[in-house]
């Protein structure tokens, strides 16, 4: 799992979990800056179990951490990174969602606009990986 990249929300967990359990575990990322992303989904759920929403959440930690406007390119990082982890596990290329080749190249630019910060060194394994789906997607047009 070290080469792939989670920044999703904790989802799919009962709201009634903690009346269960006396501790929960998660297991943050080797990347310790872009772990809070995650991390701060899961602080959310276990402040307020009943209240909490995934996607709520994980904008929130977004804009905590990197800024309101950097909302729709880490969403589109974070498709292609669950594209990313799923096309590993199928052995299947990478296939972009359909109409999300723009958001990515946007993504990516925002990405390569932030190289003096901690997660860009984190992320840097990853961004060959995006550069190599943009590459597909363009000569998939081209056909």
């Amino acid at each position: 799992m070290s080469d792939e990249m989670h920044l999703a929300p904790l989802t799919g967990r009962d709201p009634r979990l903690p009346e269960t359990v006396y501790g929960y575990l998660n297991n943050p990322l080797l990347q310790g800056n872009l772990s809070l992303i995650p991390l701060a989904t899961c602080f959310d759920y276990a402040a307020a179990p009943a209240a909490y929403d995934p996607e709520k959440s994980w904008q929130e930690a977004i804009q905590d951490l990197f800024g309101k406007s950097a909302i729709p390119h880490w969403h589109a990082i974070l498709d292609l990174c669950e594209r990313m982890n799923r096309s590993k596990r199928s052995k299947r290329p990478v296939a972009l969602a359909p109409g999300r080749l723009r958001a990515l190249q946007e993504a990516h630019r925002y990405i390569l606009k932030n190289q003096g910060h901690r997660w860009f060194e984190e992320f840097r394994p990853w961004l060959a990986r995006i550069e190599v789906a943009l590459g597909r997607a363009q000569n998939d047009l081209k056909k």
